[in-house]
C-alpha cells in the first residue's frame, strides 16, 4: 500500500538567516528573539499569513537598527561636541538620534499594519460573523405584533 503524502503546512514560517543581514552576534540574537515574539503574537491573534512575512522581517530589521542606534547614542551621547580646532564649529545633534526617530515611526507603522499592537489588532484581525438564528418558517414568515 502506498503512503499518502502528509499535508504540507499552510506556509513555511522559517526564520530568516540573520547572519546575512547583521554581522554582530548580539544583533543576530536580538533579531531571532524578536522574530519569535512577533510571530507568536501574530499566530495567537490569527493575523499571520504568508504575505505578512516580508513585513515582519522588515519590522525585525527596523527593531535591530533602532537598538544599534540606541547603543551608539548611549555610548557617545545625544549631542556631538564641536571640533576643538575649528573656532566656528557648533555642537550638533547626533545622527543616531535622528535615526531613532525615523526608525521608531517606521516600527510603529509596521506594528500597526501587522496588527501587533493591541490597539490595531481589532482592525487587522478578521471580523467574526454571528451565526444566523433559524427563523420560523425558514425566513418566509414574519411575526405580526
Amino acid at each position: 500500500m502506498a503512503k499518502t503524502p502528509e499535508k504540507p503546512a499552510l506556509f513555511a514560517t522559517e526564520e530568516p538567516d540573520w547572519s546575512c543581514l547583521f554581522g554582530d552576534e548580539l544583533e543576530q540574537q536580538f533579531a531571532s528573539k524578536h522574530w519569535r515574539i512577533y510571530l507568536d503574537a501574530m499566530r495567537d491573534a490569527g493575523t499571520i499569513s504568508r504575505e505578512n512575512l516580508p513585513s515582519l522581517e522588515r519590522l525585525v530589521s527596523v527593531q535591530v537598527l533602532w537598538d544599534r542606534s540606541m547603543r551608539q547614542m548611549a555610548e557617545h551621547g545625544v549631542v556631538i561636541a564641536p571640533r576643538k580646532r575649528n573656532s566656528r564649529a557648533i555642537a550638533r545633534v547626533s545622527p543616531h538620534f535622528a535615526a531613532l526617530r525615523g526608525l521608531g515611526a517606521e516600527a510603529l507603522a509596521l506594528e500597526s499594519e501587522l496588527g501587533i499592537t493591541p490597539r490595531s489588532r481589532s482592525k487587522v484581525s478578521p471580523a467574526r460573523r454571528r451565526a444566523n438564528r433559524a427563523a420560523i418558517g425558514g425566513g418566509y414568515l414574519q411575526v405580526v405584533k
